[in-house]
């Protein structure tokens, strides 16, 4: 697919020959991702077939049973057909259950023991996400109201415009935590989006940028944006570079042809509130501090400027979480589209590397209409932004582990089905 940027139609061109080469990698990875998700879907089938075939026999055994009844009985002969049925209501019976099972669709046909299993388990269809296929999760619907229930957005939606976006925008980081929990309580992350939506949106939970961002380009299709979604690679403080894979999912937003960048999950300090214009160079002010988007040839690069941090407990002055640099290199991305599949060897090291910062991290944040919050491992930080005095204060304080689920149930509005094991272990991470 094409952006339609006017100003970088050149390196779309300059990009051909790079995607060409990596087409193939990534559809294998997506026919690999394709095979697990189709062998859980007909793990899931089993049951239910089953169940189908033993009905099935045991009604023919039944018919059987009652045909040779209704044969070997010398009153058949003697009365009409129809009051031979009569006299045997048992054959009578089996013969309609029988009759009732197989006519519609013949009973050993595949079809039929998917549309019957269709109707008491789930909806039994191909989810195809930009050429990547997904199987759906049993049982679960994806209603946009829901969310909008979930993000507290009661206005209308009948038109795709800018308001609109940076309303639900807000509203989504100011209710849905970026955490990385689930590493952490035994529970494995997915690209599956109907999945993400039942985490998020129905069980309250939050997400990282992958199911975040995954979540919010569903979002921005069911209302009607055109939309692209990006790759973007995280800069890394202790190596002074861009990380070498693309570990962060945006989202490219085109509204009256102008383009913007929507990125609802990267919490703390660089949580961007709002879409941002993509002018290179120029300063976009917001809560959390100035954002401007540099362009650098083929590659985009985001940054922010921000306040002097005022921390309030002494004890924590030297908190490595702290940062203390004014102006920061947040990430950098390139406009070529990246469908889900293209982040499912990403999300797995992310989520088991003893490199990864989220395996050696507990992490959840979230928005608030003054700054916000932060849980990392043990440590729980509540940031009020003071633009006007140009710091940010904040007040920075570690728990017990008997007050980890209180916090985050008050604090973060979320409740975990398993047992959290908090870390914190030394790793390039700032608030």
């Amino acid at each position: 697919m094409r952006i339609e940027l006017p100003l970088q139609r050149c390196e779309w061109r300059r990009g051909l020959h790079r995607r060409r080469a990596m087409n193939s990698l990534e559809q294998a990875e997506d026919l690999k991702a394709f095979e697990r998700r189709l062998t859980e879907y007909v793990s899931c089938l089993q049951p239910a077939t089953g169940r189908w075939r033993m009905i099935l026999i045991v009604v023919s055994v039944c018919t059987a049973t009652g045909a040779w009844n209704w044969l070997i009985d010398p009153d058949t002969q003697k009365v009409s057909f129809f009051s031979s049925l009569w006299n045997h209501p048992f054959f009578t019976i089996s013969c309609v259950t029988l009759i009732g099972l197989v006519l519609p669709c013949p009973a050993f046909c595949l079809s039929t023991v998917v549309t019957r299993t269709q109707r008491s388990c789930f909806t039994c269809q191909l989810l195809v996400q930009n050429g990547v296929c997904f199987l759906p999760v049993m049982g679960s619907t994806m209603d946009l109201k829901e969310y909008f229930k979930r993000i507290g957005f009661t206005g209308l939606y009948d038109k795709a415009d800018l308001p609109t976006l940076c309303t639900i925008h807000k509203l989504h980081v100011m209710t849905i935590p970026f955490e990385n929990l689930s590493i952490h309580c035994g529970e494995k992350i997915t690209m599956d989006l109907k999945v993400i939506y039942k985490k998020i949106v129905l069980d309250h939970r939050g997400g990282w940028c992958c199911e975040n961002n995954l979540l919010f380009s569903w979002v921005l299709r069911e209302m009607g944006y055109k939309f692209t979604r990006l790759g973007a690679r995280v800069f890394n403080v202790l190596k002074n570079d861009f990380n070498p894979m693309d570990s962060h999912l945006i989202n490219l937003v085109e509204i009256d042809g102008k383009p913007y960048i929507a990125d609802v999950s990267y919490g703390v300090s660089c949580q961007i509130w709002q879409p941002l214009e993509m002018i290179a160079g120029k300063d976009q002010p917001q809560p959390p501090g100035v954002f401007r988007l540099l362009n650098d040839g083929e590659r985009w690069i985001l940054e922010k400027t921000g306040r002097k941090p005022l921390i309030q407990n002494e004890a924590m002055v030297t908190c490595s979480l702290v940062d203390k640099r004014q102006t920061k290199t947040i990430y950098s991305f390139f406009l070529i589209q990246r469908d889900a599949g293209h982040f499912l060897n990403t999300i797995e090291y992310l989520q088991t590397s003893c490199e990864s910062l989220f395996t050696q991290k507990s992490i959840c944040s979230l928005q608030t209409a003054t700054g916000f919050r932060a849980l990392i491992g043990w440590t729980y930080s509540e940031v009020t932004f003071k633009p006007q005095d140009d710091t940010d204060i904040m007040d920075i304080r570690d728990i017990p582990d008997s007050e980890i689920e209180t916090v985050l149930k008050e604090k973060f509005k979320i409740t975990l089905h398993n047992k959290l094991t908090p870390i914190n272990n030394k790793a390039s991470y700032k608030i």
